[in-house]
């Protein structure tokens, strides 16, 4: 059985954040904001280099800080792109 899911949403309402890991961090994050705050993380995918696997991704719910966690340190800055979903 094959069941297909249609996600409506208005376009607006989904932000691409820009959060980088720096060479020899861990984690990197993003500016604070409070449009972010409530919102959900729909996808994380790589704009440069990734030399380290995800650990998790995440967002501040007081402060809409989205904060990127590598595994190991990176070797080179990596830079991610978040897209959230807006409540």
């Amino acid at each position: 059985m094959t069941r297909e899911l249609t996600l409506r949403t208005d376009p607006n309402a989904l932000t691409i954040v820009s959060v980088t890991v720096a060479a020899a961090a861990s984690s990197g994050v993003s500016a604070a904001n409070a449009k972010l705050k409530g919102g959900r993380i729909i996808s994380i995918y790589p704009t440069t280099n990734q030399d380290q696997t995800i650990k998790s991704v995440a967002i501040a719910a007081a402060t809409g800080v989205i904060t990127v966690e590598l595994l190991v340190a990176a070797t080179i800055d990596n830079v991610f792109n978040v897209v959230v979903q807006k409540r």
